[in-house]
C-alpha cells in the first residue's frame, strides 16, 4: 500500500493527540499530595502566534500556552502568591530544572523526542 493510501486509511477521529502530565516532586512533597502539571501540544497557528522574545521566555511562554491543567490564570493562585501573570506565577513557583522539564514534556508532546548523547530533537517515529 502506498504512504498515500495509508494515509487515506487513517480514521480523522483517531488523529488525536496525547498530553503529557509530569508530577513536580518537589511541590508534591511540599503539599503532602501530588502536583500534577498536564501539557497539551499547540497548533502550528499558536506556536506562530509567539512574539520574539529570549530563550527563556520563549520557555515559559510554550508553557504557559500547552498548559491544560492547573490552571495559573485563577485568581487565588495568582493572590496567593503575590504574582500579576501566569508567566510570573511559573518563574515564582518552579525551579529553572522544573521549567526544564515542563519543556521537555511539551516537546514530548508535540511529538519530539531526545535522541543520543547529543540531545538532538527528532520526530519520534512509530514504526515498529
Amino acid at each position: 500500500m502506498s504512504t498515500l493510501d495509508t494515509l487515506l486509511s487513517i480514521d480523522n477521529n483517531k488523529l488525536n493527540v496525547t498530553n503529557e502530565k509530569i508530577n513536580i516532586i518537589r511541590l508534591s512533597e511540599m503539599a503532602g499530595e501530588d502536583v500534577i502539571f498536564e501539557i497539551r501540544p499547540l497548533s502550528i497557528k499558536e506556536i506562530n502566534s509567539f512574539p520574539k522574545m529570549d530563550d527563556t521566555d520563549m520557555l515559559i511562554h510554550a508553557i504557559y500556552m500547552a498548559l491544560v491543567s492547573p490552571k495559573l490564570s485563577d485568581e487565588r493562585l495568582l493572590k496567593k502568591y503575590d504574582c500579576l501573570t501566569p508567566k510570573e506565577l511559573i518563574k515564582k513557583i518552579l525551579l529553572p530544572t522544573e521549567i526544564s522539564g515542563l519543556y521537555s514534556a511539551f516537546n514530548r508532546a508535540m511529538g519530539f523526542v531526545e535522541n543520543g548523547e547529543d540531545n538532538e530533537k527528532t520526530l519520534e517515529e512509530g514504526v515498529n
